[in-house]
């Protein structure tokens, strides 16, 4: 039987052995020089020559990224299996949001055998589930020291700052890549439209043909102006407006029968003033009040009323346009986010499968903001309300600044 090896703080056959805190210091400059010219955190964080288990006595240590969790042991303490080591850190993931978690864990490595570990535990992305992990046999192990903790803690914060300037890097080439290949989509499908047009219709299947080209191109057209605008809004651009004298009131009752028509199912209930007049971008304008349409017709609870009114508001003379419907009540950190750039695609939980927030509601609120307005919601009843804001100085004669 070979002898029991003990993993106390101080002994020198541990797997990872102590070091001096210059040489740690060292450690950690030359591991962020790694990091910074990588593009695999991953990879980066678990070099055999030099890795985060290098920089803190410990006798294993895990770092974990998206669905990959790397586990630096050599099997003595995690065995090689990373499971318990990912419903460690789901755990902690439910827990009150802190930097730094220091726990003892009860590990089962071997069948029901349950093995007491110290951990010290910091996220550098939550979202992506990116986590730096050490370990310790609990038994003889002293807890983690101010250094520890100060390097750990350090090489976090390096981490947080790396992850952003990746983020800015990738949104930026996917900026240009969409934009790239948006307009390069363009003139294809303007060509094919101009082809169908030249097209001479021999009978009636052959003008069916060419009316269902046209129309098909055309909408593939608006489709990709409409990634294209939102791809330049997500870059931080405003809305392009081509602004004109516009009766709201018409505008609005024109959606309003439209989506009558197409959705007879829905109890829509609208208060209309009229003659309300702006200086605004009335295509603009349009595809914001459809993208607050079809929120509310898509989310409204099942036979209930969706209600519109346009109106001034009586202190300052604001047009107010407001859409409001009965809806499951959404938790304060979702509805905050409703009108993120990054809340697209994310389901609604409490929503039947196929019924997905998009993009909708954040460029409605930069439409509203390119004309000098506001878009915000709010919840009270069981009621969710969406108020457009348009300001009182781009009525009749006023241009958005």
């Amino acid at each position: 039987m070979e002898p029991s090896m003990d993993h106390g703080i101080n002994m020198p056959d541990t797997l990872f052995p102590t070091q001096h805190s210059s040489e740690n210091a060292e450690r950690l400059s030359t591991l962020l020089t790694q990091l910074s010219r990588s593009h695999d955190l991953l990879g980066a964080l678990c070099e055999p020559e030099l890795n985060i288990a290098d920089l803190l006595h410990c006798d294993g240590a895990a770092v974990s990224l998206g669905d990959d969790i790397r586990l630096l042991e050599d099997g003595r303490l995690l065995n090689g299996d990373a499971s318990s080591t990912r419903k460690l850190i789901g755990q902690l993931q439910q827990q009150p949001r802190q930097a730094c978690y220091q726990l003892d864990w009860q590990n089962p490595i071997h069948g029901d055998a349950a093995s007491s570990t110290k951990v010290l535990a910091l996220p550098f992305d939550r979202l992506g589930n990116g986590w730096l992990l050490w370990f310790r046999s609990a038994d003889t192990a002293q807890a983690w020291n101010a250094s520890e903790l100060h390097l750990a803690e350090t090489l976090r914060c390096e981490l947080l700052e790396i992850s952003l300037d990746h983020a800015r890097a990738f949104g930026a080439k996917q900026r240009r890549l969409i934009s790239t290949l948006g307009h390069g989509l363009c003139n294809p499908l303007q060509s094919i439209s101009m082809s169908a047009a030249l097209l001479k219709p021999h009978d009636q299947r052959s003008t069916d043909l060419r009316e269902h080209i046209n129309v098909a191109s055309e909408s593939m057209l608006q489709q990709i102006q409409r990634v294209l605008e939102v791809n330049r809004l997500h870059g931080g651009e405003s809305p392009r407006l081509a602004t004109a004298d516009t009766n709201l009131s018409t505008l609005i009752a024109s959606e309003v029968s439209r989506l009558r028509n197409t959705s007879p199912q829905l109890n829509l209930q609208a208060s209309i003033d009229t003659d309300l007049q702006l200086m605004l971008d009335p295509d603009k304008i349009t595809e914001a009040v459809r993208h607050l349409l079809n929120n509310a017709a898509q989310y409204a609870t099942a036979g209930t009323p969706v209600s519109i009114t346009l109106n001034c508001d009586p202190l300052n003379g604001d047009v107010v346009l407001e859409f409001s419907n009965y809806a499951a009540t959404l938790p304060p950190s979702q509805l905050g986010s409703l009108l993120s750039a990054h809340r697209g695609g994310e389901r609604d939980g409490d929503g039947p499968p196929g019924k997905q927030l998009g993009i909708g509601l954040f460029v409605t609120s930069r439409i509203a903001q390119a004309h000098g307005g506001s878009l915000n919601v709010q919840q009270s009843n069981g009621i969710i309300a969406f108020q457009l804001r348009l300001p009182a100085r781009i009525r009749s004669g006023d241009t958005p600044r």
